[in-house]
């Protein structure tokens, strides 16, 4: 016979779990039910895991962050290099396009389609130059705010240099945030750095700002 060590019913042989109880089922009426409790688990390991999950979410807000924003000085080379493709390749095609509607170029020359697949070919390509010619122009009006932007970068630094160290920094932070983890208190000094520019310079584009406070928190920190 069987028996429930923990309301002690009888159960004929081959029953191993209690209906009741759901416990395993024991040979003797005079084993007493010990309950399993699960081990509390240790905090130096909790603390562990959520060190690391401060950091892979530190890491990938800074990551997030630092490729948010493309400075008019890179839009000037994207813009100039599709420029410089689009009409490279626009131009050619459509010589060709007019090699082959002369017949210098004998393509299709015999097919009844000829002509319409030459408007289409010169079409397309047509496309790639007025789209080159589009790159062109916001390349050059992207060059303005690129000179615009590299003289406002300059005097933002010389001024965060002069007026923002490390322990000016550190006494604007609340008391109780200065102990904490470096991947956290790097957004604590982030947040001073940004509130201190933004006051002394206003209106500035939020993707610029934050570009340029990661730039200049490492100049200041990590340097």
């Amino acid at each position: 016979m069987a028996w429930c060590p923990k309301c002690k019913a009888q159960y004929v042989d081959g029953i191993t779990i209690c209906a009741d109880c759901k416990v395993e089922l024991v040979d003797s009426p005079s084993i007493q039910y010990v309950e399993k409790k699960e081990e509390p688990e240790p905090e130096v390991f909790k603390e562990n895991i959520e060190e690391e999950e401060q950091h892979l979410t530190a890491k990938s807000k800074k990551k997030s962050s630092s490729s948010a924003y493309m400075s008019s000085a890179q839009r000037v080379e994207d813009n100039r290099s599709s420029a410089y493709t689009l009409l490279i390749v626009g131009g050619l095609g459509m010589i060709a396009v007019i090699l082959m509607v002369t017949g210098v170029i004998p393509f299709m020359a015999h097919s009844s389609t000829r002509y319409l697949t030459y408007s289409v070919m010169g079409g397309l390509f047509l496309i790639f130059i007025i789209m080159g010619i589009v790159s062109w122009r916001n390349a050059k009006k992207y060059a303005s705010r690129a000179a615009f932007e590299d003289e406002l970068t300059a005097e933002m630094r010389k001024w965060c240099l002069a007026n923002l160290t490390k322990e000016k920094i550190t006494q604007m932070l609340p008391a109780e945030e200065r102990t904490q983890p470096e991947e956290l208190i790097y957004f604590s000094r982030m947040q001073v750095i940004r509130a201190c520019i933004s006051a002394q310079y206003m209106n500035l584009d939020f993707a610029f700002l934050e570009r340029f406070v990661e730039d200049i928190y490492a100049e200041i920190f990590e340097s």
